[in-house]
């Protein structure tokens, strides 16, 4: 994955950049009537090229390793729920609470959520720890 940025400050050996994001819309803001505001994030990189201050550069990560975490973050928690509605149906049925199995499916899967998002906190200290998912400035634009 590729963006384009601003860099806005340089801070010992990385650079401050700001990144333009882009809206749900696409491209076509010109000829759009939604008035959707355009929002930036800013991001710390390593400064491996030596850039200064306004000068556009492109950043790169790794696409393959970001759809993978984006998949986790967006997947596991439908199926964490999914499986929590089916065993707490499921031993609802077993333990003889047949009235309330619904209910039970409920607090089963609300948990199960809980526990995936705690699952995710995790994973994603470990991966921020691990620098895996860095951006890099991969060329000076000017």
């Amino acid at each position: 994955m590729d963006k384009v940025g601003f860099v806005k400050s340089i801070d010992e050996n990385a650079a401050i950049i700001e990144i333009v994001r882009n809206g749900a819309c696409g491209d076509k803001c010109s000829s759009c009537k939604g008035g959707c505001e355009t929002t930036s994030m800013e991001v710390r990189v390593k400064n491996d090229l030596n850039v200064s201050v306004g000068q556009l550069v492109k950043l790169h990560s790794d696409t393959k390793k970001l759809m993978k975490i984006v998949m986790l973050v967006y997947i596991m928690p439908l199926a964490a729920m999914i499986i929590g509605i089916f065993l707490g149906l499921k031993g609802a049925e077993y333990f003889g609470y047949d009235d309330t199995k619904e209910l039970i499916a409920t607090g089963v899967s609300i948990f199960s959520l809980f526990l995936s998002y705690l699952i995710l906190g995790f994973a994603d200290k470990k991966i921020k720890k691990s620098k895996e998912m860095e951006l890099t400035i991969s060329e000076v634009i000017r």
